[in-house]
C-alpha cells in the first residue's frame, strides 16, 4: 500500500492500478531486475507485406470510395491488418465532404 500511495502522490491520476502495482511489485520480489519486456517468440507479421501494400495502394487509387472491408476481402487480410497499411504505411486519412 505504501508504493501505491507514494505513486499516487507523484504522479497523480496518471499513476498504475493498484493490482498493477501489486503484480509488478510481486514480480521484483520474484527477482525481476528490469522493466523491459522479456523476449518471446511472436508471430511475424505476415499479411504486412510490399506486395500487399502495393495492392492496397493501387485499389485505393483506382476507386478512392473503396472500403476498409472490401479491401481486406479482396486480398484476403484481415481489416486490422489493410488499416495499419492504410494509417501507418502511407499515412492516408478519412475525408468527408
Amino acid at each position: 500500500m505504501e508504493i501505491c500511495s507514494r505513486l499516487k502522490r507523484q504522479f497523480g491520476e496518471k499513476t498504475l492500478s493498484n493490482v498493477s502495482v501489486y503484480k509488478w511489485n510481486s514480480a521484483f520480489k520474484k527477482g525481476r531486475e528490469t522493466v523491459e519486456n522479456k523476449p518471446h517468440e511472436c508471430r511475424p507479421r505476415t499479411s504486412i507485406t510490399g506486395e500487399n501494400s502495393d495492392c492496397v495502394d493501387a485499389l485505393i487509387r483506382e476507386n478512392r470510395q473503396i472500403t476498409v472491408r472490401k479491401l481486406s476481402g479482396i486480398l484476403n487480410i484481415s481489416d486490422g491488418g489493410v488499416k495499419t497499411i492504410i494509417k501507418q504505411h502511407f499515412q492516408y486519412s478519412k475525408v468527408c465532404a
